[in-house]
């Protein structure tokens, strides 16, 4: 997952960083996936984005995919919106995170 070139990662069941690809880390503002491992996800949305964020995370731990949208204006220093994706993992209850952000796409 580290090497792939989509925005995409995975979430344990406490929240955890499991691991992110390298594309998703970059645009995140870290060096290398391994940065991130170990860190509460929820850390790195916005405030007022976290209870909408929150809840798809639980959807998919339920097993149902669910999605939210979010302001990465924290990372670019201008309103950035991006949508993010929870969906149920095969790994060990791990959730899949999928990230959309149209406006890092030109980058």
């Amino acid at each position: 997952m580290a090497r792939s070139k989509a925005r995409i990662g995975l979430v344990d069941r406490d929240g955890l960083i499991a691991t992110f690809s390298s594309r998703l880390s970059r645009d995140l503002g870290f060096d290398a996936p391994e940065d991130l491992r170990g860190l509460c996800f929820a850390s790195l949305w916005h405030p007022a984005d976290r209870p909408a964020v929150e809840r798809a995370f639980v959807a998919a731990l339920r097993g149902r995919a669910e999605g939210a949208d979010v302001d990465m204006a924290y990372v670019q220093g201008a309103t950035q919106p991006a949508h993010v994706t929870f969906a149920p993992g095969q790994a060990g209850g791990a959730v899949l995170m999928t990230f959309d952000w149209n406006a890092r796409d030109g980058a």
